[in-house]
């Protein structure tokens, strides 16, 4: 099959049909538990506010087509007995900032918030300044005042009032595009690496070229830097779907080959080396992996058919001197042993 690859560890096979739930709570909390075991120090949520609800607690009444909603991987790791294992950080989309109808699209109520929820225990900090991450730097300075770039600073400069006010300490906000690099980021790092619609395909040395030519970049600007790694890129099942949730591709973008463990692993071991050689553009020390569970975008970690089920995330296990995953194929009915790690 065409997508064979990309089969995550607890899809399930009914003849021609494969399924796969990644808001099941059994497979959220062997998502963390994996994760843990490998050396991952923090899941990175993307925040989606237009559900009802979007940061309450509980599941299963927030979307009519995805079980949890878009939400539900947070919402899951809210209640899973593995929180504790891996940190977690949110990733704010700009376009989305505002478009809350539970907060009433008032960036002053969303933005308390969040700032309540990145003083949990739990929260990814750097030198203890909890992370905040935001992508698509250009629609937030449209949604916070008609492009008004000043506003924009204003914002941001609000939030970080306000988790100081809770008692936390400044915020470190971390852009994750090229777009308004004057808004207050306090470091630079990098969502997909970017395909242009309608490019023909390419290896992944080519994707994994760009990354580092950004990398680069960075460090000759002077900024500091939390290297992109990315394990891929191509939307090609989505084209044509239909579905709000897939980003709305109806062309397909840059197709990049799909890279071996191999080729994943010798990135991942660049993007280390990098942040080793280059600590005063590097002083959080922290790499961003493209992504856990981006099956349809075409960029994922979780052991899937494509490294024999966890070959990827046991390499960077290897690298971090992390215990690792045993070396049996992981699956929905493996778990028994792998809680036994």
């Amino acid at each position: 099959m065409q997508y064979e690859p990309r089969r995550p560890y607890f899809a399930q096979r009914v003849g021609a049909t494969i399924t796969a739930n990644c808001n099941d709570q059994a497979v959220i909390d062997s998502d963390l538990l994996m994760a843990s075991l490998c050396g991952i120090e923090a899941f990175w949520y993307l925040m989606y506010p237009s559900e009802p609800n979007f940061l309450a607690p509980g599941k299963g009444t927030e979307d009519a087509v995805f079980t949890a909603g878009m939400n539900g991987g947070y919402k899951g790791y809210l209640v899973s007995p593995h929180r504790s294992k891996v940190k977690h950080a949110f990733i704010m989309e700009g376009y989305r900032t505002w478009s809350s109808p539970a907060l009433a699209a008032d960036w002053d109520s969303y933005s308390s918030v969040l700032a309540a929820r990145m003083l949990e225990a739990d929260y990814h900090q750097y030198n203890g300044r909890p992370i905040l991450a935001l992508f698509d730097a250009a629609s937030f300075v449209a949604q916070t005042g008609g492009g008004v770039l000043a506003t924009a600073q204003a914002a941001i400069a609000s939030l970080r009032t306000k988790v100081q006010a809770l008692g936390g300490q400044n915020p470190y906000i971390v852009s994750l595009d090229s777009t308004y690099t004057n808004l207050g980021f306090d470091a630079f790092s990098g969502y997909f690496t970017y395909s242009n619609q309608g490019q023909v395909a390419k290896t992944y040395a080519d994707l994994t070229a760009v990354a580092v030519a950004r990398w680069n970049a960075l460090k000759a600007s002077g900024s500091q830097i939390i290297p992109q790694i990315t394990s891929g890129l191509d939307w090609t099942p989505r084209v044509g779907s239909g579905s709000p949730y897939v980003g709305g591709e109806s062309v397909a973008g840059t197709a990049y080959a799909m890279p071996t463990t191999a080729q994943y692993l010798a990135h991942v071991q660049a993007a280390k080396t990098f942040i080793e050689s280059f600590p005063g553009n590097c002083e959080s020390g922290i790499g961003l992996h493209y992504a856990w569970n981006e099956f349809s975008e075409g960029g994922w970690i979780c052991p899937s058919a494509a490294d024999n089920y966890g070959d990827r995330i046991r390499g960077i296990a290897a690298m971090q001197g992390a215990p690792g995953l045993p070396s049996a194929q992981i699956n929905m009915a493996f778990q028994s042993l792998l809680r036994a790690v």
